[in-house]
Formats: C-alpha cells, sequence, structure tokens
C-alpha cells in the first residue's frame, strides 16, 4: 500500500506543479519520499559487492584520469572528508565544467 500511496502523492505534486514552478528542491522532497517509502517496502538498501561500491569506482575514474583537473579537485574533497556520494557528485559537475 505504501507504494500506492506514494504514487497517489506524486499525482497530487504533479497536479499543483506548472512545468515552469518545479525547482530542484520540489523534486528533490519527492526523491526523498520516495527514498522513504522503498526503505519501508523493502528495507535498507544491501551493501555493494567489495570492489563495485562509490569509492572503488572514484578510484578506477582516477586511475584514468591521474593528472587531470578532475582528478585533483577529487583527491582534495577526499582530504576534506566528504562522502562518496557526495564525491561522485561533485567529480561529475567538474567533469562537466572541464569539458
Amino acid at each position: 500500500m505504501l507504494l500506492h500511496e506514494a504514487a497517489l502523492e506524486l499525482a497530487d505534486i504533479a497536479k499543483e506543479l506548472q512545468p515552469d514552478d518545479a525547482s530542484r528542491g520540489d523534486i528533490d522532497r519527492l526523491v526523498a519520499k520516495l527514498r522513504r517509502v522503498e526503505a519501508r517496502a523493502f528495507g535498507p538498501r544491501p551493501r555493494a559487492k567489495k570492489g563495485q561500491g562509490a569509492k572503488w569506482q572514484i578510484l578506477a575514474y582516477l586511475r584514468e584520469h591521474v593528472g587531470t583537473t578532475v582528478a585533483f579537485v577529487v583527491a582534495i574533497a577526499f582530504e576534506l572528508g566528504l562522502t562518496a556520494p557526495e564525491v561522485a557528485v561533485l567529480t561529475r559537475h567538474a567533469t562537466r565544467r572541464a569539458r
């Protein structure tokens, strides 16, 4: 029933928002609600197998891009204590800007 309730809430939000009115915050709140529904229905997300998680993916990316601006930015982000998902987002933004 949780999924059905989330779908109804999504429909209500879609009715309220006009295409030009929707903000990133509106979508972020909706995604957070859907993640809560997912967690309640299926439990916590299982951990990635060794070598398949975000840190390993970031490490592989850094090895492929040694010496680039993006690799430097990511190394600094880890030194500052950012989490792997935060570093992944930062990497995507830095890659877009570097192009």
